[in-house]
């Protein structure tokens, strides 16, 4: 499942958050996140859940004095953190050198709901591992990457509404006689570092 952070509202537009996916074993959800602020608390605990609008969304270049958003706009530019090696979500295309995917759209889509068009946003590379840090050291204004929604990642940071839904898959080689999770007991796996995928397994 995904979702967007951010330091904004967390939900349906104020900047969103982290979420994650995987192939054999639970379903996990996937967000943008956004470090929490004073109206981001946790809901108890339907991890995939997510915040309320806090009504209607104002026009372009028209936001609340004081806001996050507001500085935003006041600095020129949304700085969001992406990843570009995940075919489909962030993608560096190497055929013209140009980030794409559902992702980079909906940093788009920020941008033009804040400014007014989708040129001003500055894209940040991270890694699964560094998505959280980054949100609440205000590297970033907003995570948009495949992040998965947790309970304990509440904790830390607010998550937009969940927009994908991802299983998780294990690969083995072809001639593997490893035909479900339940075979790999004292087996060696691995997995990115920073991501729920082991503790997934393990479970």
């Amino acid at each position: 499942m995904l979702a967007v952070a951010l330091t904004l509202t967390g939900s349906a537009c104020g900047l969103f958050g982290p979420t994650g996916s995987t192939g054999v074993g639970p379903t996990i959800p996937r967000s943008v996140a956004q470090a929490p602020g004073p109206a981001a608390s946790a809901p108890a605990c339907d991890a995939t859940a997510s915040l309320r609008p806090q009504g209607p969304l104002p026009r372009a270049g028209d936001l609340p004095n004081g806001s996050f958003v507001q500085d935003i706009y006041n600095r020129g530019r949304l700085i969001a953190g992406i990843a570009q090696d995940t075919l489909m979500f962030g993608y560096l295309n190497p055929l013209d050198n140009q980030l794409e995917g559902f992702d980079i759209d909906l940093a788009r889509q920020l941008s033009q709901a804040i400014f007014g068009d989708d040129l001003h946003v500055e894209y940040r590379v991270i890694t699964p591992a560094q998505s959280m840090q980054v949100l609440r050291d205000g590297t970033v204004d907003v995570v948009i990457r495949t992040l998965p929604m947790t309970c304990r990642g509440w904790q830390q940071i607010a998550f937009s509404s969940e927009y994908f839904e991802a299983g998780q898959r294990l690969l083995v080689p072809k001639a593997s006689t490893v035909q479900s999770i339940g075979d790999l007991g004292h087996q060696r796996v691995c997995a990115a570092a920073g991501t729920t995928e082991l503790e997934n397994i393990a479970a």
